[in-house]
């Protein structure tokens, strides 16, 4: 068939309890079959390579619009994630202060929640939450 052929997924929980203490949820995607080192994200409607981020720039951690891209010699794998626009490149990071190179073959991390800054986040993340995402397939 002709276009994307795309899988909608939904991660939620339930009753989750406050919690005091610094945490975050994160949720992977690392598609086979596809050149980790393709990946590109979508900020402002613009593809960046985490990469490509200036020295010293934010390259470990992103906000993204649409979401992320990855190419294969087969064809083409997008991530849309609708509810969840902090993606980290690589692994999960939140306050690393040396954060290291970027390894690629890991995937794209999405932060569902955190409680790790007090301004403009909540404190705390209880009860329900729900985020949706899209894969889709693209062949060459």
């Amino acid at each position: 068939p002709e276009g994307p052929s795309t899988l909608a997924l939904e991660l939620r929980w339930d009753d989750k309890p406050a919690n005091r203490l610094p945490e975050a949820t994160w949720a992977g995607f690392a598609p086979a079959g596809v050149d980790p080192d393709s990946m590109v994200l979508d900020k402002l409607g613009q593809d960046v390579s985490p990469r490509g981020v200036v020295a010293g720039g934010g390259r470990h951690l992103h906000a993204v619009g649409d979401g992320v891209r990855w190419e294969g010699p087969d064809g083409t794998v997008r991530l849309s994630t609708l509810d969840a626009p902090l993606v980290a490149p690589g692994r999960p990071r939140l306050l690393d202060p040396d954060p290291g190179p970027l390894d690629l073959a890991a995937g794209a991390w999405i932060c569902l929640h955190d409680n790790v800054w007090g301004t403009n986040f909540p404190m705390w993340s209880e009860g329900r939450a729900s985020f949706r995402f899209l894969l889709a397939w693209t062949p060459a």
